[in-house]
């Protein structure tokens, strides 16, 4: 019986690794801030790229109701030298909501820093900042 639960938790200890590789895991970070239009939400998550070896970075901006116009920026810098990778912008007019994945190839073996800006903008501009490290 001993050797039997050691075989299977060998077994499955093994298999979660096998798990972890597989499914990209996330850092991510959440702000929000009260507007006129409601609360605006920012979040960003950084993981592991499958298509490039590198890394990439997903976001997302929210407000309660639509505004004229809803924006994510991101932008990846090397977190040792702050030197800047690229960066890329999504927004969407007389919305609620923008999201997108940016995808920095090449740098696997580098930890980035992702900054995002989310915006709300209607008559008056809205903002909160994100940033995660992977």
């Amino acid at each position: 019986m001993k050797k039997c639960f050691k075989f299977l938790s060998i077994l499955v200890l093994s298999g979660s690794l096998l798990f972890t590789n597989v499914i990209p895991s996330f850092a991510a970070a959440t702000v929000t801030k009260s507007t006129p239009y409601g609360t605006l939400y920012g979040s960003i998550g950084g993981g592991v790229s499958s298509n490039y070896g590198g890394k990439i970075c997903s976001g997302v901006t929210r407000i309660d109701q639509k505004v004229n116009r809803i924006i994510f920026s991101v932008e990846a810098k090397k977190t040792s030298t702050g030197e800047t990778i690229g960066d890329d912008r999504f927004s969407n007019s007389n919305a609620t909501s923008v999201g997108g994945t940016y995808e920095v190839g090449g740098y696997s073996n580098t930890r980035l820093t992702f900054y995002g800006t989310h915006d709300a903008i209607h008559t008056n501009g809205y903002a909160v900042y994100t940033s995660t490290q992977y």
